[in-house]
């Protein structure tokens, strides 16, 4: 089984689709920060609570990263890509339908739990299927996506809310999303370097305590986990006052 080569006609399929998995996967984490001081008026609420939109979103993200790893040990690294896109895309459009915050709240909730499959898995599957000489390209690829969505998440919902209204502007996004997702399933290969594995919790949990050993890595995820601590911990005291 050969790796993906670069110039072939399999390298630009695939290296198009990385670049649409990180462009939906942004996109639709940040869609709602330009629109905070409207959910804020709209909905009644405080700032501070109007920002949980953003946060719900990005902690159950930092959450579910370390579940969708070991899922795709066993389910496969396109298929677990491909729910975590297809149901990115859903959840952003229904964000748009939102009637009230609490609901807007859940839905971004389980957006949270939903977009953890690509940021996850995304740069194993480049290492498995592509050549090592072109490792690199992709892997900036799919990094200039995800930078260019987080932008054009925000510029997207920002101007067209100007022009209409916010859930235009999130309807608007969550349909690119789902043409992006469905091209996203025909232009990635399956994976051939990939082999399943019956992970057990106890198994991924004895290679996440791995990690426990090695200082340089708990330095740079115990200053991750300080600022998350310190922001919720201002978010409630801003919310309790």
């Amino acid at each position: 089984m050969t790796y993906i080569q670069s110039g072939t006609k399999t390298y630009y399929s695939a290296a198009i689709a990385l670049f649409f998995a990180g462009f939906v996967t942004f996109a639709t984490i940040y869609a709602t920060q330009p629109l905070l001081p409207i959910f804020s008026d709209e909905f009644g609420v405080t700032a501070q609570s109007a920002s949980l939109t953003i946060s719900v979103t990005t902690g159950m993200l930092a959450i579910l990263l370390l579940v969708a790893a070991p899922l795709s040990d066993r389910f496969g690294r396109k298929n677990v890509m491909v729910l975590s896109m297809i149901l990115t895309a859903v959840m952003g459009l229904l964000t748009a339908f939102s009637p009230n915050f609490g609901t807007l709240l859940s839905i971004r909730t389980f957006l949270g739990i939903a977009v953890a499959g690509v940021p996850a898995i995304a740069m194993t599957y480049v290492v498995e299927e592509f050549d090592q000489n072109s490792l690199g390209k992709v892997m900036g690829l799919y990094i200039a996506g995800s930078s260019i969505g987080g932008m054009s998440g925000r510029l997207i919902t920002g101007v067209l809310t100007d022009i209409w209204n916010w859930q235009v502007a999130l309807s608007v996004l969550g349909g690119l999303s789902i043409v992006m997702s469905v091209l996203f399933v025909f232009m990635l290969p399956n994976s051939k370097h990939y082999t399943p594995k019956k992970s057990s919790i106890n198994q991924a949990l004895r290679r996440y305590g791995s990690v426990l050993k090695q200082p340089q890595l708990m330095a740079v995820i115990s200053l991750g986990l300080s600022l998350w601590a310190l922001l919720s911990f201002s978010l409630i005291i801003s919310l309790t006052c």
